[in-house]
C-alpha cells in the first residue's frame, strides 16, 4: 500500500514554509493495514444509508395490509366467518381438500342442500337442513357467512 504525501503550509517568522508530511496507513492486528475513510466519503455513505432506510420505511408503510375476514362466534359456539364472493373461509382453507370441496359444493348447490336433512344432531342448535352446516347467511352484496360446523 502506497504512502500518501500531503503538504502543509506553515508560517514561521513571516515566511511560509511548506512541510512535506507522509501519512502511513495505521497497522492493525494480524499484520494488515487499516484503511482510513475520508470524511466526504463517510458522509456520502451515511447519507445514502439514511436515504435507503427512509425509502424502505416508506415502502413498508405504503404496502397494503391484507385484511383478515371478520370472525365471530354464534350462540351455539360455532365460528362464523364472512368472506367475499368466490373465497372460502380460513377454517376451510386450512382443512383437507375434501372439506374444501364440500364447502365449494355448499356455495354452488345451496338450494339442493336445503332438501337434505342433517343427521349429525345439529337440529338441536337450530339447523333446519344440511346447508345450515356450511352456510349461515348469504348477504345481498354477494358475501357469504360460513359456519365451521361442517369442517369439524
Amino acid at each position: 500500500m502506497a504512502h500518501r504525501i500531503h503538504y502543509r503550509p506553515q508560517k514561521v517568522r513571516g515566511r511560509v514554509i511548506v512541510h512535506r508530511i507522509r501519512h502511513r496507513p495505521q497497522k492493525i492486528r494480524g499484520g494488515g493495514r487499516a484503511h482510513r475513510i475520508q470524511r466526504r466519503q463517510f458522509l456520502w455513505f451515511l447519507t445514502a444509508g439514511a436515504g435507503v432506510a427512509v425509502a424502505s420505511g416508506v415502502l413498508v408503510w405504503m404496502a397494503p395490509v391484507p385484511s383478515r375476514p371478520l370472525q365471530r362466534r354464534a350462540p351455539n359456539g360455532d365460528l362464523l366467518e364472512t368472506v367475499p364472493p368466490g373465497q372460502l373461509p380460513s377454517f376451510a382453507q386450512q382443512a383437507s381438500p375434501r372439506v374444501q370441496e364440500v364447502y365449494r359444493y355448499a356455495v354452488d348447490h345451496g338450494e339442493t342442500l336445503q332438501y337434505i336433512p342433517c343427521f349429525c344432531g345439529c337440529a338441536k342448535i337450530g339447523h333446519r337442513h344440511n346447508a345450515n352446516c356450511y352456510i349461515a347467511e348469504r348477504l345481498p352484496d354477494g358475501r357469504i357467512t360460513f359456519t365451521n360446523h361442517g369442517a369439524t
